[in-house]
């Protein structure tokens, strides 16, 4: 056999048995571990183990008899214990009492609205008497001065005419001062006497109609007198001429 031909079989020979003895050499130098093996050479942190978190465990709420049973129930982890009856009886009085004040708040929440209609209504009754044409401020000025004065006019008096003299200075400057607005309030008071009491204003219209007549039957017998003492004086002048 020639140098070729054992150089060609024997040179592939030569390298297959290097290749298959490197990995036998590595194995050989370091020992072998398991893939699930714990590396101590590795820095892991240890494991902290916590422990199991406690828990409460839930009774059922046993819902009492009769009225003297406790019930037990617990919240956030604390028993607490009622009485049916004090429950049942403190959820009536609660209902109750808001009950109640709900009817208190709707009727005064219906009285502050009357009272508000009636001063609206008194409102447009007073803008409804006054005449722009009055001066107000100056007029009501003078009227107030007026009813002052006669207040204190009668200062000293007894306590009827302290309390009539006012009332009358008072009217006198409300219509001198204030004329058309003072027939207008006259006028109102007047409608509102017909509207609620017919028989006071038919007793003060009999009144006015008999001072009416009362003073036209004066009138007539001054008149009357008059002329008679004038034709007493003419027929005594008459006769004594004669």
């Amino acid at each position: 056999m020639s140098f070729q031909a054992i150089s060609r079989i024997g040179l592939p020979t030569v390298l297959g048995i290097s290749l298959i003895s490197i990995p036998t050499a590595l194995n050989e130098s370091k020992p072998s571990r398991s893939f699930y093996e714990q590396d101590d050479d590795l820095n892991l942190s240890p494991v902290i183990e916590t422990q199991p978190v406690e828990t409460i465990p839930l009774e059922k709420t046993k819902t009492p008899k009769n009225d003297t049973e406790v019930k037990s129930t617990f919240i956030d982890g604390y028993k607490i214990n009622t009485s049916n009856f004090l429950e049942t009886h403190l959820n009536t009085l609660r209902s109750k009492t808001i009950n109640q004040l709900n009817i208190a708040d709707a009727e005064l929440n219906n009285l502050t609205s009357a009272f508000k209609n009636e001063v609206n209504a008194v409102y447009s009754h007073i803008y409804s008497v006054y005449d722009p044409r009055d001066q107000f401020l100056p007029s009501f000025i003078y009227a107030l001065t007026t009813t002052l004065t006669g207040s204190i006019l009668v200062n000293r008096r007894s306590l009827p005419i302290r309390f009539v003299s006012p009332l009358l200075f008072a009217t006198l400057g409300f219509k001198v001062f204030l004329p058309r607005t003072f027939d207008n309030t006259v006028n109102v008071v007047r409608n509102w006497e017909a509207e609620s009491y017919p028989e006071l204003l038919n007793f003060q219209r009999s009144i006015k109609k008999f001072i009416i007549v009362s003073e036209e039957q004066a009138i007539k017998s001054s008149q009357d007198l008059n002329n008679s003492l004038i034709s007493t004086i003419h027929d005594l002048r008459t006769s004594l001429t004669k």
